[in-house]
């Protein structure tokens, strides 16, 4: 009976084991079913945020390119629009060659008005200063005419002034022979010593009336050649400065006709 009992509880024991092995291996199976189902959750999951993420970014990204073919067509619509801009304004535009001929032409006429103007100021110099050939040989003969009156007037002057010195010569000569006269006369009242002295004083006061008056007349002569001498450098210098400025006025006018000396200042 006993040995009948250990067999029984042998084969429950063994039966329970049986029914515990098979309860933990359905329970792993369970397990690594389940574990199985989490890990294919966990992978559609990341798969579809993945997708989203690259819907997103799609989305994103078109808006971008979108933007950026507008931006090109506003673009290409600009230099259209500056391309047609530059046509029509090269067909309204004068070729080259009528361009450069127009500034040229404009700097002639700026040169002809500088020429103008500088001729117009040198001729009112000039109309100022210097005379013309008529007036430079009646100049010329007026200041002839005045230099030898001039001369004339000094010569009359110290013609004048030698009348002068020869009649005060003349006048100390008879009032020294007067004096010589009165003196001879009046030896015979008179001591011939006091004659002698008054005859004396005479003539040398006569002699240096004479002094005097040549002396006069050389001063007179100097001043007047003086004069003769400034009023011909004068004329040189006027002459001179005329000279210059018809010279300057002729190189202006070579300088404005150009390289063709035919041509006027127009260029024509």
């Amino acid at each position: 009976m006993q040995k009948t009992a250990a067999t029984a509880a042998a084969a429950a024991a063994a039966a329970a084991s049986a029914a515990t092995k098979e309860l933990t291996g359905k329970q792993q199976g369970e397990l690594t079913m389940q574990q199985q189902q989490q890990q294919q959750q966990q992978q559609q999951q990341q798969q579809e945020q993945q997708r989203l993420h690259r819907g997103s970014r799609k989305r994103d990204t078109q808006p971008s390119e979108q933007q950026q073919q507008q931006q090109q067509q506003q673009q290409q619509q600009q230099q259209q629009l500056l391309q047609q801009k530059a046509g029509d304004s090269e067909g309204l535009r004068s070729p080259p060659g009528e361009e450069q001929q127009q500034q040229q032409l404009q700097q002639q006429q700026q040169q002809e008005r500088q020429a103008q103007q500088q001729q117009q100021q040198q001729q009112q110099v000039e109309d100022e200063n210097c005379p013309t050939d008529a007036e430079e040989s009646s100049d010329s003969s007026s200041s002839s005419s005045s230099i030898s009156s001039s001369e004339g007037a000094d010569g009359k002057a110290v013609g004048g002034v030698d009348d002068a010195a020869a009649t005060a010569a003349a006048a100390a000569t008879a009032a020294a022979t007067g004096a010589a006269t009165a003196a001879t006369t009046a030896s015979e009242t008179i001591e011939p010593a006091a004659a002698t002295t008054a005859a004396t004083e005479a003539a040398t006061a006569a002699g240096a009336a004479t002094a005097s008056t040549q002396a006069a007349a050389a001063a007179a002569a100097a001043t007047a050649t003086a004069l003769a001498a400034a009023a011909d450098g004068l004329k040189e210098l006027l002459h001179a400065y005329c000279s210059l400025a018809a010279a300057a006025a002729a190189e202006e006018d070579t300088d404005s006709r150009g390289p063709f000396p035919f041509m006027d200042a127009s260029g024509v």
